[in-house]
């Protein structure tokens, strides 16, 4: 555990990516560690890829969505996390995942479950977001102009004050799901 924490500073991608597997694997095989390396690995995420930007070679905040690369080629180690994170044993009611003013636009998540996750303020912009299950998620305020929502499950989230222009959510189930002031 220590050693993979440690690589995650490393200079190198590749080392960071690997680190964030560790970490998987360990979470998996360790039902004690699963609560301190879901931190971590928010704690990462939130560290590399805040929102509003602020981190060197962070595109822009006001970047044209359409000519942004996608995670995966921005930041190969965030959308390792996030993957990770999103198919990891973490959805754990009484520790949410803390994900709040995060940059994860054009972020591929399909599939992922991120129930209960707090990603108040997140720019979510572009995101393939297909497939993934959201129950309870906290999404107030967040950007998601442009998301794929198709077959995903939303119940019970709250999305107050989201904005989500031009997204596309069919076979969407959105249950007791709060949209108050939410831009359509």
């Amino acid at each position: 555990l220590t050693c993979a924490v440690e690589q995650l500073t490393h200079p190198h991608v590749q080392l960071r990516v690997a680190a964030i597997f560790a970490l998987e694997q360990l979470a998996r095989d360790s039902g004690r560690d699963r609560a301190a390396i879901a931190e971590i690995l928010c704690g990462f995420v939130r560290t590399c890829s805040p929102w509003p930007p602020s981190r060197p070679g962070q595109y822009v905040e006001h970047a044209p969505i359409e000519q942004l690369p996608p995670l995966e080629r921005r930041a190969m180690d965030v959308q390792a996390a996030m993957i990770v994170l999103g198919r990891g044993p973490f959805v754990d009611p009484h520790r949410p995942l803390r994900l709040a003013n995060m940059d994860l636009r054009a972020a591929t998540l399909d599939g992922a479950d991120l129930s209960g996750a707090h990603l108040e303020g997140a720019n979510l912009q572009h995101a393939r977001l297909q497939g993934v299950r959201l129950l309870a998620v906290r999404l107030e305020g967040a950007k998601l102009q442009r998301v794929w929502f198709d077959e995903a499950d939303l119940e019970a989230a709250v999305l107050t004050g989201a904005n989500l222009q031009v997204a596309s959510m069919r076979g969407a189930t959105l249950r007791g799901t709060v949209l108050d002031g939410t831009d359509l």
